[in-house]
Order: C-alpha cells, then structure tokens, then sequence
C-alpha cells in the first residue's frame, strides 16, 4: 500500500483503502477518495500496523445495526439534500452575506462530523445477535444476568458494548466496573464492587443467553 504523498488536509490515498464497509458501496466509484471527509488511509491511521491491529469489540446486533441505519440516513437522505441547498445558495451571488449558504455549510460540516463519528463506533465492531448465542456457564458479554446484594435486593442486568449501555433499561456496559467484575463468573458466585464511595457484594443468582429484556 501507498502512504499518503502529501500531509494537507486535501491528500488523495490510492486504493487499498482501510475504508468503512458500511458505505463503501455508496462511496466514490473511482479509483480513489479523499481521506480528509471520513476515512483514513492505513498509512495515516492511528491504529497502523506499527501500533499493532486493532482489538475487535463485540456489540449487539440491534445496536449495530442502529448506528449504521443513521449512518445511512445521513449519508443519503440528509446529506445530499443539504448540498443541493449550498448549491443553490452558492449561485445567488455573494457568499460572505449569503445566509442560507453560511447555515448550509455549517449543517454540512456537522453531518460530516456525526458520520465520522459514528463510523468511528463500529471501527473493529463484531456484531453479535443475541438470538443466536448458545448458553454458556460463565459471564460473557450478551448475558442476562441476576444479581443480589446484601441488602436482598435483586437486579437484571444484560452485559452489552459501551456505545449502547442503558443502566435504566438493564443494560450494563460490559466495560463499566460491575460487567468487568460479572465477566468470567458462574451462578453463585459472588463479586465484590466498587460503586462510587460504595463497595457492595452481588452475588449471581441466575444466568441466561438469548433474546428479550432487558
């Protein structure tokens, strides 16, 4: 692979790419596309080999395919109607007093940026549909978990990925400190967790896989 020829914010990467599946196919169909707007070529990526692959991360099937139908909508229904309007603003005359052609801009410069970071979410994402796990014994992200502390009070928790994490609906990250002391354990176990100035004992009263709430 190329690196990139020059370091400006408007340099071309020459395929192959590290691009974005989930818009690859309504990308450019050229031989090229610009790195500056959404992606980056492996040799200006952080994550470069030299820095070692990427850790893939587990995320939720519904979850991912969330993200990825607002990457969608951006891309091709917000987007595009947007630059029409720059467009057309753009040919009224004086672009320095032309409002609806300094609101489109700023609108595009924002669409652009919650694409990129969206993307981002589901860089080394392995979707994972929760219907199809097999039941295991242990912790493992996807379970659905029942916890009891030492007051007798009983909690379900379905372990999932940060970027979909709803503590009020059950769903635990399984990267926040009570998922981290969950995974790997068995029913009867007990785990010992700090909670803000708290440390409490939850003790595993029931473990499943599959579908449904939480």
């Amino acid at each position: 692979m190329e690196a990139c020829q020059t370091p400006d914010i408007a340099h071309r990467c020459w395929k192959p790419l590290a691009v974005d599946p989930l818009v690859r196919s309504s990308l450019i169909s050229s031989q090229h596309v610009l790195c500056k707007a959404f992606f980056l070529c492996a040799a200006c990526s952080v994550r470069s080999s030299r820095f070692g692959a990427p850790v893939s991360r587990p995320m939720t099937l519904a979850g991912y395919q969330a993200i990825e139908s607002e990457i969608e909508r951006l891309w091709h229904e917000e987007r595009p109607v947007v630059v029409q309007e720059v467009s057309d603003a753009a040919d009224l005359g004086d672009r320095s007093e032309n409002a609806a052609y300094i609101y489109g801009k700023k609108r595009l410069r924002q669409i652009d940026s919650r694409i990129r970071y969206l993307s981002a979410k589901l860089d080394s994402v392995v979707p994972v549909d929760l219907a199809q796990m097999l039941q295991h014994t242990t912790v493992k992200f996807g379970a659905v978990v029942t916890v009891e502390d030492e007051d007798g009070v009983e909690k379900v928790y379905r372990l999932v990925d940060k970027e979909e994490s709803e503590p009020k609906r059950g769903r635990i990250s399984v990267q926040c400190p009570v998922g981290r002391a969950l995974l790997g354990k068995e029913e009867g176990d007990v785990v010992t967790v700090r909670i803000a100035e708290r440390v409490v004992e939850l003790e595993i009263t029931a473990l499943r896989y599959g579908a449904g709430e939480p």
